[in-house]
Order: structure tokens, then sequence, then C-alpha cells
């Protein structure tokens, strides 16, 4: 999906990003999210509120953010910038800082890993 349809179909603000993971050999980005599925407009009531979520961005030309597993990173907010650069603006709530990512990617895929975070 192109990135402007798939950050207007899904928000992701206070999801919390567990991993990130990019390699520039094969131009894949990877995200491991802790996605509030409360949040989206088609959730419906009786499901998990939250959960595990990968997010894959394909033809990556560059990442500029952190890359490992983390504790306390959330996600603020997502923008499209006009050269079409993705900036993820995030939170350290242990150290109270804020970062922007940045990355370029031309396709990406939501992929729900069925594992339910609503009472962790």
């Amino acid at each position: 999906m192109k990135p402007k349809e798939f950050f207007k179909k899904y928000y992701f603000h206070d999801s919390g990003i567990e991993k990130v993971e990019y390699n520039q050999d094969t131009k894949e980005l990877l995200f491991r999210i802790d996605f509030c599925f409360w949040m989206q407009q088609d959730y419906v009531k009786g499901t998990p509120e939250n959960g595990m979520i990968n997010v894959h961005c394909h033809d990556v030309d560059y990442y500029d953010g952190l890359i490992g597993e983390f504790d306390w990173i959330s996600i603020i907010s997502i923008h499209i910038n006009r050269n079409k650069t993705i900036s993820i603006t995030v939170i350290d709530e242990i150290q109270h800082e804020f970062f922007d990512w940045t990355f370029s990617s031309n396709d990406i895929e939501f992929e729900d890993l069925h594992i339910d975070t609503t009472s962790a």
C-alpha cells in the first residue's frame, strides 16, 4: 500500500514501538508495534483493544532513526513531508525525550500478529 493510503487508514498515536530492524541491502524496514486497535475507525467492541503488529516497509531508500528493541517508546505523530519522506515523532517515556525518525518507502504493509496485549 502506498504510504499516504496506509497512514490515512491506520492511526498510530500512543502505540508503542517495541522493535525496529533495518536491512539496507534488501531495503526493508520493520517496525514491531504494540498497536492501539481500539483507536481505529473500524474497531469492533469486544475484540482485543491492543495487539502486536508488524509494519513492513519495502523499497526503503534511507532510514534515520534508532534500531533495536525498546521499552517505553510511543508514537506521537506521523507525517508525510513534501518530498515524500515519512517522519515519525516518538517519545521516550522514561527519559521524556522526543525524537523524529525519518525514512522513505514506496510500499508499506500491515501484519497483525494476533497477540493480544490488552492486559499486558
